[in-house]
């Protein structure tokens, strides 16, 4: 058998295979930060590291599986070796040391606490993913419930914001209206007074006329009856004078009666007209300032 056959005294199983496992469990942590799939493909991933993982024990030249391959095929190149080379061969067996009979199991137990850490962490992974899921839900929930608050918000904003042009395009209209009736109502008002104002010069100027007449006549009546007392005209004649004048004064204070009753009424009825257009006025303001 050949030397290459059998492990050097520098493999250690225990080391080794720890830093495999610790580099082993960095990249499923690494994997599983980087992933945002199911825990099939976990799975997959773990499945396929142990495949890694037992080709590379393969490939290592300190495996134990290749040092009894290395011993067959030694075993089977002594069959045409000269006898030089087999004794050559026995010296150098008998220099290397010898593999414990301990390392298959230290192997094996080690492959139980490989395969018991796999699937803790499987269940681990398969917990937060599943407390990952159910967050996802409950996010998505919270976002749809969001939207919907947002949408009727909006809506309700945009029911507002039409109700509100409404009620300024009615404000606008209703102040529209009321500049164009007080406009008419002032100009009507206006030409109101006018009219008053001038029925009520000419009922003043009738008036003084009828008072001139009156204070004429009354002259004249007193002029009459001293110049019939002056002249001793006769008593009748100056009765019939006197009694025309009588009933012409009379006529004159009827006509003046009626002059003053028909200002008077001309002057209620223009105070009752002027009083109703402020009123009609103020109300116009005051409905004014409850629609602004």
């Amino acid at each position: 058998m050949s030397a290459s056959s059998f492990p050097s005294m520098s493999w250690c199983p225990g080391t080794q295979e720890e830093n495999k496992e610790d580099n082993l469990i960095n990249n499923e942590i690494t994997f599983i930060e980087s992933n945002e799939g199911s825990p099939s493909m976990i799975s997959n991933s773990i499945n396929k590291n142990d495949s890694e993982h037992n080709n590379e024990q393969l490939k290592d030249e300190n495996h134990p599986a290749n040092s009894l391959t290395g011993q067959i095929l030694a075993s089977s190149n002594e069959d045409t070796t000269n006898k030089q080379q087999k004794e050559l061969n026995d010296v150098n067996i008998d220099s290397q040391p010898i593999v414990p009979q301990n390392v298959e199991e230290v192997i094996t137990g080690d492959a139980i606490d490989n395969n018991a850490i796999k699937e803790k962490l499987k269940d681990e992974i398969e917990f937060l993913l599943s407390e990952k899921s159910a967050l996802q839900t409950e996010i998505k929930k919270l976002k749809q419930n969001y939207r919907s608050d947002q949408a009727e918000k909006s809506l309700e904003m945009n029911q507002l914001k039409a109700t509100l042009l409404a009620l300024k395009k009615e404000k606008e209209s209703l102040a529209a209206d009321i500049t164009s009736f007080q406009q008419d109502m002032g100009s009507w008002l206006h030409t109101l007074q006018q009219n008053t104002q001038h029925s009520i010069n000419c009922l003043e100027s009738l008036y003084q006329r009828d008072s001139q007449e009156k204070r004429e006549l009354l002259s004249e009546m007193t002029s009459m009856n001293e110049e019939l007392n002056r002249r001793g005209e006769t008593i009748s004649s100056l009765k019939e004078v006197v009694s025309m004048y009588e009933k012409k004064v009379i006529e004159l204070n009827n006509q003046q009666d009626c002059s003053l009753n028909t200002i008077k009424q001309l002057r209620e009825e223009l105070t009752d007209r002027t009083q109703r257009l402020h009123d009609l006025s103020n109300q116009q303001e005051t409905n004014s300032n409850i629609i602004c």
